[in-house]
């Protein structure tokens, strides 16, 4: 018999249970985009069947430590945000019994019923931004090859039998899903994106939940040829399918290109201006602030806005902040320089509807400690970084940036 419990603890977060990211190249999961991959074994596979992709005796354990009040270090990302007073990505304890109350679970460490899933296709992408990897990254990958020996295998030889594995697992928890996302690298350019989109959709059989919305995040650098077979499927199915289009950027101009190394800020911009055309769908844009992109992300932020007003659309702003690696946190920013990059940006948004964004950005005003860190081991990795780079891809990272001429003076 089902009973309900109370809890109160202010530490839950539905995350834990309800947000599934699978890597199916990899054989990887995790809780949420926000904590680190688990790295599944065969005998993981063998053991837990479908529950693989959800309960995990150590997820378990770590959501039992909710419950009691404590903070799992899985989730030490949130954590060291709300230290600082900092925007977390946790959701509280009310999204939790909001989430949970309805269900009336036995065993609250226990999950089944998830409804937000994010699919990470593999590595495959046309980017190097500074603050990804080689595990996102084939071009990542590549460059740390040739230059670091790097034995670094993207796909698993047994992933065959771990995707299937998925594909079981996934009608039973189907008509749960409020958001299934497709990640890269970048999808658009995946040889596995439509095979995954098409045996999805497969799977519905025509029945999709009602809240249902598929989410592509894109850094939408994509040559014509493959953004104009992008747009042929979304134009045939966003009748039947709700479909987000999550546009991936936080800079502008040479900035945004030299943070993002490999993007033609000319063809995104197009390709940007193009979706904003398509009827039926919603356009957002995840910004992932960093410490060299605060200097122009009220130009991007301007360019979105002259989008929406042209077009008469409304984009959604997604936040997000670059907590690894650590050398491009934007605690690297003086408090001047960062409160002044962050005025800009308010400024550009005000009276625009988009004020929980700009309830994000004033958060970051208590990030800004370069007085603090000048010297560090955080502002010199920074410097090795970028000087490193530079060689590499022939970046001269100083005539960029000179509005950061204090990190290396």
């Amino acid at each position: 018999m089902n009973k309900t419990i109370s809890i109160v603890s202010e530490t839950l977060c539905t995350h834990l249970w309800n947000h599934a990211v699978v890597d199916i190249a990899k054989k990887k999961i995790r809780a949420c985009c926000k904590t680190p991959s688990i790295q599944l074994s065969s005998d993981d596979i063998y053991r837990y069947d479908t529950d693989v992709f959800l309960n995990l005796d150590s997820v378990k354990a770590d959501r039992q430590l909710m419950l009691d009040g404590g903070k799992p270090e899985r989730c030490k990302t949130c954590w060291d945000l709300e230290d600082t007073g900092a925007f977390s990505f946790r959701d509280g304890s009310q999204s939790w019994h909001k989430y949970f109350d309805k269900l009336k679970y036995n065993n609250y460490t226990e999950s089944y019923h998830p409804d937000n899933l994010d699919i990470q296709l593999d590595n495959y992408c046309d980017l190097k931004c500074l603050y990804c990897n080689e595990e996102f990254s084939s071009q990542w990958q590549s460059e740390k090859q040739k230059f670091e020996s790097l034995d670094y295998i993207s796909i698993d030889k047994d992933y065959d039998k771990f995707k299937e594995l998925f594909f079981d697992w996934f009608p039973t928890v189907k008509q749960n899903f409020k958001r299934i996302a497709f990640l890269g690298g970048e999808p658009l350019i995946s040889p596995t994106f439509y095979e995954y989109l098409d045996r999805i959709i497969e799977l519905y059989a025509g029945t999709y939940p009602e809240e249902l919305e598929f989410n592509i995040i894109t850094n939408l650098n994509t040559n014509k040829t493959y953004f104009d077979k992008f747009l042929k499927v979304v134009d045939k199915l966003k009748d039947k399918i709700k479909f987000n289009i999550n546009v991936s950027m936080e800079a502008y101009g040479p900035q945004a290109e030299a943070i993002r190394h490999g993007v033609n800020y000319t063809r995104f911009k197009q390709n940007f201006e193009t979706l904003a055309q398509v009827k039926g769908i919603t356009l957002s844009t995840i910004t992932t602030v960093n410490v060299l992109s605060l200097s122009t992300l009220h130009l991007y932020l301007e360019f979105l806005l002259e989008l929406e007003s042209k077009y008469d659309i409304d984009i959604i702003f997604y936040p997000n902040l670059v907590s690894f690696p650590s050398h491009l946190q934007v605690s690297l920013l003086p408090s001047d320089l960062g409160n002044q990059y962050i005025d800009y940006a308010t400024l550009v948004l005000m009276d625009k509807n988009h004020d929980s964004y700009i309830d994000f950005l004033n958060t970051l005003r208590t990030k800004f400690n370069f007085e603090e860190l000048k010297g560090s081991p955080q502002h010199l990795a920074l410097i090795t970084e970028l000087e490193k780079l530079s060689v590499r891809r022939n970046i001269n990272y100083k005539e960029i940036f000179t509005e950061y001429e204090y990190i290396w003076s």
